[in-house]
Formats: C-alpha cells, structure tokens, sequence
C-alpha cells in the first residue's frame, strides 16, 4: 500500500487548529499509511480518526483500532478526558471536535500536495462528468478522481486525504442539501476551478424551489470568482449561466450545443447501442455511456480537455470508453431483458431523462419503467409526480410499475390502466417478471431512500428467470 507521504510532525506541523499530540514522540516521524473513520478500514500505519454520529460513536473502537496497527487516533476532549488515561502509551492527537479536525486536516494534505483542484456539482451527472471528465484528463496527466460519490462533508476530506503522489489534477464530486455547503466543501477542498452540470429541482424540500438550488450550486462560482478561478459554464443551463453572472466570474468556459460557446458541438443524436453520440471540431464524439443526457456530459468533458491543453484524439478516444457507475444508467441484463439500473438516485429532470432513453432506444420487444417515490421535493412533490407519470405515458412506454407513497397519490389522481402500483417490492418484481421478456427493456429509478436496487436483486435471484 502506498504511503501518503507524510509524517506525523508534518502533519502537525501544517495543520489548521488546535491539537494536542499526547505520546506522539515514538511516532512523529512516520509516513501516514492512510487516515481512516472505519475501523474495519484500518491497516498498520493508519491514522484512525473518531467520529460521533447520531447513532454511533467512532471513539467505542480505539483498543480495536490499535491491535489492527493504527499508528495514531485522531479524539475530542470530551473522550480523553474520561477514558484517555485507559491507553497508556498510545499515540493521540486530542482535538476539539474530530470532524473538524479531520477536515482540517484534508485541507493541509491538500496543500502540502497541491494538485490542481477541479470540483463538479450540479442537480444531474456529477459522478458521470467527474467520470469523464478524469478519463480524459489522465490520457496525459497524473489524476485523482472521487471514489464513488465520496461528495459531503465527510466524503470530500476523506477524498482529499486518499490521494497519493503523483497528482497533477484532483477531480472532486461536491454534492449538497441545504444551503452553505458547496461554500464549505469549497473551503476544504480549495478549488482553483469548478464546474456546474446542471441545476433543476433537487432537495427543493430543503431549498425553497429551484431559486434556491440555484443560490446554492452558485456557491462554487462564488468561491472561484472570488479566486479568480477558472468557471465551465455549460451554456445550454440558463440557471447555470446566471449562477455564473451573479457571482461574477471574470474567468469561464462556455459549452453548449444549442446556445452560442467557447465550446460548442452539434448533431448529437443517440445510437441504436443506446449511447450518444455528436460532432466537435471535425471529431465524431461516440460514448460509451448511454443516455442521451450523458452528451451534455461529455461535452462538459470536452471543454475541460480543451482547458488543459489534452489533445483532440485523446479527448475522443477517453469518452468512447465504458462507464460502469452503480445505480446510474449502467446496463445489465437479465434473462435477456436489458435493464437500465439508475437506482442511485432521481428528481424529475433525472426522471424524465430516464424515461425519453428507454422510449427512443431501438428495441425488439416492450419498453417498461419501473420508478419510486423522489424524495426531497418538498411543497413541489405532488405536482412533480404527477408530471413524471404525464411524460411517462406520453413518451409510449408499454407498462409503467410504481412503487412508494407518493407514486401511489399520483398514479391515483391520472387514473390510466398503464400504471400499477404495488404495495412490496417482492409483488413488483414478480408482475415484472410476468410481463417482460427476453428482448424488452426496463428502466428501474428512484431516490436513494427506496433502495430500488432491491428490484435488480430480486430478478436476479429468480429461478425461472422469465
């Protein structure tokens, strides 16, 4: 395992904030191994820093995490203070408040480092584009990318603090709920430039509508106009144009295929293996990830490629390779059903983006949707469900099964016989079973709390397979 090459005295030495080192001496001189809030993540060298969440207390673990070889524990005072004396000899770095610390900490990682930081948010497509985006970045540079969707107020240190030499441009995912934490993952993460995919309706519930989405992405324009940091605007989003006018960013790169750009590209059309497709340049672009949403993607890819000087057949030979993201438009099949997982999550721009791909893809047999409640939508739920069903049986589809509370209010209030609610999962995905067949698609979609995965699963261990 690669070192972060780091010791323990540099570490102190850089860190923001008030920290006592309690038996350190023995230990200040050697490389970190990792640094680790899951004790079953720990390994000989790691520095295991202890979190108190609402259900757990990361500090219940210390003796474990010394026997599997932590080199040190990152504790809060209030734990010192009754249990520090019962680890006599261990090495600690006793803080205030360990979450803190632990983001603190990420930031003087990531300065000692000091890669080019490039952050990604938007409602749709930030783990797609961040995807992409690196694909074509590490055609000629050294890139570090988010794991998964590492992208909070936890994720993002613990990112931060995965890198390892070489690093010239570190790609980070910031995702949001409420207002003032893109600002905050900026502060952290320290961003020289940015890009927003996109802004629409998710975690309104929490945001006050759309507008208040789009205060909220703009943070990340914000942080880089104050900066004088480099802004991707994707020019087809007018919420993302404004977000960039409002924070004033003298530094962009537009991108589009429908309004004027720095970077523009048109024709795009989807394929008949159901990926997208457009031309830039004199280039064909040809993606290996379907969606027709996934163009603008790409595109954000392009610009991104041009901005770092990667050259054209670089650009293009990245976006044609395969993305196989959990739970986000990745193609599976089952008993020769093709099945479009885009589990992880969904709003009603992601819905209905969803919907128009497994509608318009060229198919021998039935084109099935199988959606759950969005959750976070606040006061615009109800109408945002009933929209997504509309769009739904307008684009065709042969059978559209419903799962969730708020599923079940909209399907009620539209009264077509192409919607059928179900009550469990299990009698779901048996009447899917009934009803499809080799040669059919079925897109399965809803918000992280349904755990629709469940579904996938549940087909899957079929015995019949039909």
């Amino acid at each position: 395992m690669k070192t972060m090459g780091w010791t323990i005295s540099q570490a102190l030495e850089a860190w923001d904030g008030a920290v006592d080192a309690v038996s350190c001496d023995k230990v200040l001189q050697n490389e970190i191994a990792a640094v680790v809030i899951d004790s079953r993540k720990v390994v000989p060298g790691a520095v295991f820093c202890a979190i108190r969440g609402e259900r757990f207390d990361a500090h219940d673990f210390i003796e474990e995490v010394f026997k599997a070889g932590a080199l040190a524990c990152i504790v809060d005072k209030k734990w010192w203070q009754q249990a520090g004396d019962q680890h006599p000899g261990r090495a600690f770095l006793v803080v205030e408040e360990t979450l803190a610390a632990l983001q603190s900490l990420a930031t003087a990682y990531r300065r000692f480092l000091a890669p080019h930081v490039l952050a990604i948010t938007g409602t749709n497509g930030k783990t797609s584009t961040k995807e992409l985006v690196a694909n074509v970045l590490e055609t000629e540079r050294a890139v570090f990318r988010t794991a998964g969707n590492l992208n909070n107020h936890i994720g993002v240190p613990l990112s931060l603090l995965a890198m390892r030499r070489p690093v010239a441009v570190a790609v980070i995912e910031m995702g949001m709920n409420h207002s003032g934490e893109i600002a905050r993952l900026c502060e952290i993460a320290e961003p020289e430039s940015g890009l927003i995919t996109n802004i629409g309706h998710g975690h309104t519930e929490f945001l006050g509508g759309v507008e208040g989405v789009r205060r909220a992405k703009q943070e990340l324009f914000d942080w880089l106009a104050a900066r004088d940091g480099l802004a991707f605007v994707n020019a087809d989003d007018a919420m993302v144009v404004r977000a960039a006018a409002d924070a004033g960013v003298q530094k962009q790169l537009t991108y589009g295929f429908f309004k004027r750009a720095q970077v523009s590209a048109e024709g795009v059309h989807l394929q008949e293996n159901g990926c997208a497709a457009f031309r830039w340049q004199g280039h064909k672009i040809q993606l290996g990830v379907p969606g027709l949403h996934n163009a603008a993607n790409a595109l954000a890819a392009v610009a991104v490629g041009r901005a770092f000087d990667i050259t054209a057949e670089h650009i293009v030979s990245a976006l044609a390779g395969p993305l196989q993201i959990g739970g986000r438009m990745r193609r599976l099949e089952s008993a020769g059903r093709i099945i479009f997982d885009d589990t992880y999550n969904a709003n009603p721009e992601s819905m209905r983006a969803g919907i128009e791909h497994i509608a318009t893809l060229h198919a021998s047999g039935r084109r099935v949707a199988v959606l759950a409640d969005m959750l976070e939508l606040g006061e615009l739920s109800e109408q945002a469900h009933k929209e997504v069903l509309d769009f739904a049986l307008n684009a065709g589809l042969d059978a559209v099964l419903l799962y969730g509370p708020q599923m079940q209010q909209a399907a009620a209030a539209i009264g077509s016989g192409k919607l059928r609610w179900f009550a469990e999962k299990s009698e779901l995905a048996h009447a899917l079973k009934e009803i499809t067949a080799a040669g059919d698609i079925i897109l399965i979609k809803g918000s992280r709390g349904m755990q629709m995965e469940e579904i996938i699963d549940l087909l899957h261990s079929s015995k019949n397979g039909s």
